[in-house]
């Protein structure tokens, strides 16, 4: 390892030491690990819990004979029952799937179009610099979330998978590369970098070796915002097209105001508060640690 080399890599440590220890971090990954948590305990509990009545707990076909339907909390229903005689609860844990799902796939593709667009703008300038710049600036005024409701609006076969592709793509490519490349900017003007170009390193060793553990911290924190981004736009998707549709945290509200009164006349409050409620906290979550990444990279702010 050169002793360039040595020197960044003690310079990360701190820096995620910072990270660990920033409170907005923190907070969002516990909320963000009992989220997902809770997912992943859905398919447990109906082996487990419910394993004794699955035709009511079943999140798509589950129906509850003994109760009148949308029903309030019960120790059988801790969230209730939506009109259709289902259990909220096991709505909300199966729905939340397709949440993570866009999560999952969003975030690696924002990184990594950040990081290469932006890297290989700030190296190569000119004519590369221009085309992506000019791009990205394109699309920064173009929002992923409208384009995303003009295209899967009235396509209920429009599902997580694709919303997180074309969000990750816009993003990644648009605001995030923006960012991403005016910091890449500064660092081609270090020091290290001259010497590194001085001694033969070539485009690989410039970009792999200076530029991207630089740009990393900070594409972090666009990656968790774009990640924000993806899941408000995924469910006002799922709330405008959702007949018909897969289940998600927005068909949930939508389904919840389409079938109130069906039978009874109620409105499914518990169902709307579960819906609203779990895509705030799943989105502060990643709002949270998008901040707290930037505010770690900032030696400026102390807390």
């Amino acid at each position: 390892m050169t002793s360039v080399s040595l020197l960044r890599a003690r310079a990360v440590r701190p820096l995620r030491g910072r990270a660990l220890a920033n409170p907005k971090v923190v907070f969002g990954c516990v909320l963000l690990g009992l989220i997902v948590l809770a997912t992943a305990a859905h398919p447990l509990l109906l082996r487990t819990v419910w394993s004794g009545q699955p035709a009511v707990y079943h999140p798509i076909t589950g129906f509850d004979p003994a109760l009148s339907h949308p029903a309030g909390p019960s120790v059988s229903h801790p969230f209730g029952t939506d009109a259709l005689g289902r259990d909220v609860l096991s709505l909300l844990l199966f729905a939340l799937r397709s949440s993570l799902l866009v999560a999952l796939v969003a975030a690696p593709t924002i990184a990594v179009l950040a990081l290469l667009s932006g890297s290989l703008a700030a190296y190569y300038r000119g004519a590369v610099d221009s085309v992506l710049s000019h791009f990205g600036e394109a699309l920064s005024l173009f929002p992923p979330a409208v384009a995303l409701i003009i295209v899967g609006l009235g396509r209920p076969d429009f599902g997580p998978m694709t919303i997180a592709l074309i969000y990750g793509v816009l993003f990644g490519l648009g605001p995030a590369a923006t960012v991403v490349r005016s910091r890449a900017l500064v660092v081609m003007t270090k020091p290290f970098v001259d010497a590194a170009t001085v001694a033969g390193g070539g485009a690989r060793r410039i970009i792999g070796a200076h530029l991207v553990p630089d740009l990393l911290p900070l594409t972090a924190s666009q990656t968790m915002s774009g990640v924000t981004g993806a899941l408000i736009a995924q469910a006002l998707v799922e709330f405008l097209s959702a007949a018909g549709g897969k289940l998600g945290l927005g068909s949930l509200v939508y389904l919840g105001l389409v079938y109130r009164g069906l039978v009874t006349g109620a409105v499914p409050w518990t169902q709307l508060l579960a819906g609203a409620l779990t895509i705030s906290f799943l989105t502060a979550s990643f709002y949270m640690i998008s901040v707290g990444l930037r505010e770690s990279s900032d030696p400026r702010v102390k807390y």
